[in-house]
């Protein structure tokens, strides 16, 4: 929630369909920089405050900021319609944001989870004005599948277990209520304390409901101070559940593949150069198949760095972290023009 946990630094914006967006904005210290402008896109459960630490290391070094609260989550509105979380649609948004701000050239986009599927979308739709793309975890999605089902049974015959499991649970009528009810304990499986959690309770399918519903809260993980996790929490709770977990169900729904179906294969590559930053640990977005999938469709250069930490690495490992995206940008865009 951009307003609450950057005052200074937020603006709104309404895009051209009228929807309003809270996000974080920092203008570059020198205006003559020939830095690119960056741009954060946050996944599931998250706002721009997951970037917070990001925030101010990219700001300090003169990088123009900006991260959006995006749709169902902070600031930004909260539509119930599953139709409205078309990554299509938001990523007009994301465009809206970008001229509004005047951010309409020399700009690299770095993305995590749910947000690397918006990334993806952007590529599909309106790459050029881009120069470069980072994917955080997860990698590019070229295309989105039909039945979840039967992505769930090829997954457990190829890995010998179920992957998206949990997908099922954020499906459900009840899910938001009952995630609202049992936060704590719903939270310290999304962020655990040990990664391998994610394999029993969060991957097979139930499991990640009956977790939640069991009321326990487990311990937080050591990279994850208390008082961040409670502000976390405050945000998520008040915009409420429904708008997050429409991400999961307009892609259960087949929303976005639906509106990218007449989509040339030409069209699903990239143009510009990637850097995927992977995180061993994480068991969810495995970060063999996230970097091959990436790789096999960056036509303009690929780069990749394994940093050993769970799903949230930029929050688990700031510095390695910061240190990779910051040297692959110095290296990428030694003198990027703004034009």
């Amino acid at each position: 929630m951009a307003s609450v946990a950057f005052p200074s630094l937020a603006k709104s914006i309404k895009t051209k369909d009228g929807t309003t967006y809270g996000l974080v904005h920092v203008p570059a210290k020198d205006a003559s920089s020939k830095k690119p402008t960056l741009l954060f896109l946050h996944g599931y459960p998250s706002s721009s405050y997951d970037w917070r630490n990001q925030i101010e290391t990219f700001s300090a070094a003169g990088y123009e900021i900006i991260v959006p609260d995006l749709l169902g989550y902070g600031d930004t509105d909260k539509p119930t319609s599953v139709d409205d979380y078309s990554l299509v649609r938001i990523a007009g948004h994301v465009e809206d944001i970008c001229d509004a701000l005047h951010a309409t050239e020399g700009v690299v986009a770095i993305a995590h989870d749910w947000g690397s599927s918006l990334l993806s979308s952007v590529i599909k739709h309106n790459q050029q004005r881009y120069i470069g793309f980072v994917f955080v975890a997860v990698g590019y999605t070229a295309d989105s599948f039909r039945d979840l089902d039967e992505v769930n049974t090829q997954l457990e015959a190829l890995l010998g277990r179920t992957l998206l499991g949990y997908w099922k649970f954020h499906d459900q009528d009840d899910a938001a209520d009952i995630i609202t009810k049992n936060v704590g304990a719903y939270l310290s499986l999304v962020y655990p304390e040990k990664p391998e959690v994610w394999i029993s309770d969060l991957c097979p399918i139930g499991k990640a409901r009956e977790w939640t519903e069991s009321g326990e809260v487990r311990p937080l993980p050591p990279w994850l101070p208390k008082e961040e996790h409670d502000f976390h929490t405050q945000i998520l709770q008040k915009g409420g559940w429904n708008g997050p977990l429409n991400w999961y169900r307009q892609a259960i729904q087949f929303v976005t593949g639906k509106a990218e179906q007449d989509l040339s294969d030409e069209q699903k590559f990239i143009t510009k150069p990637v850097f995927y930053i992977g995180a061993s640990k994480d068991f969810v977005g495995l970060e063999g198949f996230q970097r091959a999938g990436t790789e096999q469709r960056a036509k303009n250069g690929f780069e990749t760095t394994s940093i050993e930490a769970g799903h949230w690495v930029y929050l688990e490992k700031r510095k390695e972290f910061d240190d990779a995206l910051m040297d692959w940008l110095n290296r990428t865009f030694p003198a990027s023009p703004k034009v």
